[in-house]
């Protein structure tokens, strides 16, 4: 049995899946390059993943300070939520 990594539907044949992920273009694997290998959406490399900057940053072994600094960019990006008063 194989499954599909989006919907986690099962088929019994290679040939199957592949039918299966022509018909459901949203079950295609990312090839975004985040990774060196076809993979799910979201994986903690891939580029659609908010936080994929910082660790790819990480695995280049970048300094101390090219870490904060794209801390500090993705903080810019996202933006800083807004705190509502108390009710109480």
């Amino acid at each position: 049995m194989i499954r599909c990594n989006e919907c986690r539907t099962r088929r019994s044949s290679y040939f199957l899946m592949l039918l299966h992920r022509e018909l459901h273009k949203e079950c295609r694997p990312c090839t975004c390059g985040g990774y060196h290998f076809p993979h799910r959406k979201g994986w903690p490399y891939c580029y659609s993943n908010p936080k994929a900057e910082l660790r790819h940053a990480l695995r280049r072994c970048e300094s101390d300070e090219d870490v904060l600094d794209v801390l500090v960019d993705m903080a810019w990006e996202t933006g800083v939520p807004s705190f509502e008063p108390c009710p109480f």
